[in-house]
């Protein structure tokens, strides 16, 4: 039973947290100023690393839907979909995939930053930006292949690199002792 309180607390900051710092976005591509970076997915990825897959994937759904009660959905909750599918996979390749080789922890994020960048250009060309344009949020006049290579891609890179790096740091800092310091977890 305490295990689940610790598990659903934590859990729940983390979501909490991920929430807050959805706020903080820094616009990096100048021709897209709609693609911004945030932090957001630190928290998810640091209960990926220190809960396990169930977690993170709780995380990521709740912050998900306080981020569309909060701020609404003008474009169908297609961004919020999208940015929910990449967080689950960076939990599943990470815990099922990477976790039990010997690497070290921040190669593992490297190699999963990497990975999801390549998955998320694949995701915007095939449904993402379709979807964007039938319900008529893209951009007119800017053809897709361009969108990807000189928005999605830079972003994605910059996005799951900067936070997979920060989270590996925020994780070798001491707070994974910190949330584990109960043996029974």
């Amino acid at each position: 039973m305490k295990k689940n309180i610790r598990f659903m607390t934590f859990t729940a900051l983390f979501a909490a947290l991920s929430v807050l710092l959805s706020y903080f976005e820094i616009p990096i591509i100048p021709a897209f100023p709609f693609l911004k970076l945030d932090f957001a997915e630190v928290p998810i990825i640091l209960s990926a690393v220190l809960l396990g897959f169930v977690p993170a994937v709780c995380a990521e759904g709740i912050r998900s839907l306080i981020a569309l009660f909060l701020t609404g959905t003008a474009s169908a909750g297609v961004g919020t979909a999208f940015n929910f599918v990449l967080g689950v996979l960076f939990a599943f390749i990470y815990c099922f995939f990477l976790r039990s080789k010997s690497w070290k922890l921040l190669l593992k994020m490297i190699v999963v930053a990497f990975g999801l960048t390549v998955v998320a250009c694949i995701l915007n060309f095939v449904a993402v930006v379709p979807l964007y344009k039938q319900i008529g949020m893209f951009p007119q006049g800017i053809a897709t292949e361009y969108y990807i290579l000189a928005g999605a891609l830079p972003l994605n890179l910059v996005k799951w690199l900067s936070n997979s790096l920060l989270a590996a740091l925020i994780s070798k800092s001491g707070v994974e002792r910190f949330i584990k310091k109960d043996k029974s977890i």
